[in-house]
């Protein structure tokens, strides 16, 4: 009696530590068709406008978390004291929180750069349009600092960003 009990008591461990060294392990592979919906949730597609002193327009992919990444963007700046002209760089934009408590602002920053150019706006009113997934923020008269190959200067502009998710 006492060896039966015995080995149904070692086989009972063996096969709960035998188990449990499985446990974790993936019992299915994702099918081709959740790969590809897991991608459509990692990047998202946006056109994104500029009308105004800096213009442009076009599809960007994966714009614009904190980290990165920055999409290439083509922008054409024209206003008085830009330095007029197209330029083929990288963007970035998010909201932009500024102040503690009640007293939170919030604003929008624009970046873009190329080798020899760097631009910088933030303010902006913004209007989102949250059930079609638009985002419409109006710069006027905002300060601007640009860099053209290390001369910094302070400028005004006056432009719209429409931001649309595909």
């Amino acid at each position: 009696m006492f060896s039966k009990c015995f080995w149904v008591f070692i086989i009972s461990i063996t096969l709960i530590l035998f188990n449990c060294q499985f446990e974790n392990q993936p019992t299915q592979l994702p099918s081709d068709e959740e790969v590809q919906n897991l991608d459509k949730k990692i990047i998202k597609g946006e056109w994104i406008t500029f009308t105004g002193d800096l213009s442009g327009s076009q599809q960007v992919l994966g714009c614009c978390p904190n980290a990165g990444p920055f999409p290439a963007y083509t922008m054409t700046l024209s206003g008085e004291e830009l330095p007029n002209g197209t330029y083929d760089g990288e963007i970035f934009m998010n909201i932009l929180m500024t102040g503690k408590g009640k007293n939170k602002v919030k604003s929008y920053i624009v970046q873009f750069w190329t080798n020899a150019l760097y631009l910088e706006v933030r303010g902006g009113v913004i209007q989102e349009d949250k059930i079609n997934k638009i985002t419409t923020v109006t710069f006027t008269d905002e300060t601007c600092e640009i860099d053209v190959s290390g001369e910094v200067n302070i400028v005004t502009v006056s432009f719209t960003l429409i931001r649309e998710q595909l």
